[in-house]
């Protein structure tokens, strides 16, 4: 009867001894078979080692070329971040100061004043150029960017209310209180055009972009006079009771009792 062996395993001289000349034959079998196929394993080994470097050396170029591409993309954006951006906002900096000097002075100015003084800060002059010279030269940076706000209110003051539209809705408020300022004012725009509907829209958007208890209650007090205007009573009720519930205290709250009060008899 042959003995059981674990595959690799060799016994002992002394039990090898007392096997049969066929049990002895077996063993024999057993260690080639397992050596041919340690060998085979081994080759196969080496294919696969062999496939794979000639893989690697096979698309070596187009591998490296890759990897320059995006090492190029990489510096090219920071060299680009480097030179160009942070120089030009710097020098933008220093461009749009005089015009937002001139801005300001147009805010606490008498009413015959506002309309000269804002378009100065818009157009600029001999010394100093305008909003709109920094929004078109330096529209990218950051500074550009506060530009076509500064652009877009004084556009608003002195009646270019399309431009106006334009250079607010280009405006990147970054989701702050002034997003929704520069909404809401996108929204007086639309009803100086008499564009109610659209006027709406952004004085909803205005209110709630950022709800705090400044803007969000004048917008929405905004669109509700504007639903108002337009026989769109329920729109008008749901803005005013939205302050009530929410902005209680509030200045704007205080205002609005009648307002509701007309608006809920209005819709009976």
């Amino acid at each position: 009867m042959a003995t059981y062996k674990k595959r690799g395993y060799k016994l002992p001289k002394e039990k090898e001894a007392q096997l049969t000349p066929e049990e002895l034959l077996q063993q024999e079998q057993d260690e080639l078979a397992q050596e041919s196929t340690t060998a085979e394993v081994f080759e196969g080994l080496d294919q696969t080692a062999n496939k794979a470097e000639q893989w690697i050396a096979d698309k070596q170029k187009p591998i490296m070329g890759v990897i320059s591409l995006v090492l190029l993309g990489v510096l090219g954006y920071m060299a680009y971040q480097q030179f160009v951006v942070v120089p030009n906002n710097k020098e933008a900096v220093t461009k749009i100061y005089a015009s937002q000097k001139v801005f300001n002075e147009a805010v606490d100015a008498s009413l015959s004043k506002k309309d000269s003084l804002y378009k100065l800060s818009l157009n600029g002059d001999q010394q100093n150029i305008g909003f709109k010279a920094v929004v078109e030269d330096y529209g990218s940076t950051q500074t550009g960017n506060l530009a076509k706000y500064y652009a877009g209110i004084a556009s608003l003051r002195t009646g270019a209310y399309t431009e106006a539209i334009g250079y607010l809705e280009d405006f990147d408020g970054n989701n702050t209180v002034l997003s929704s300022i520069a909404l809401g004012a996108i929204g007086d725009a639309f009803v100086q055009l008499n564009q109610h509907q659209d006027a709406i829209k952004y004085y909803e958007k205005a209110a709630n972009i950022n709800p705090n208890d400044l803007t969000t209650p004048k917008f929405l007090e905004k669109a509700a006079r504007v639903a108002l205007h337009d026989s769109l009573i329920s729109k008008a009720i749901t803005y005013l009771e939205r302050i009530d519930t929410e902005f209680k205290g509030t200045k704007v709250v205080n205002k609005l009792d009648q307002l509701l009060a007309k608006a809920r008899a209005m819709s009976n």
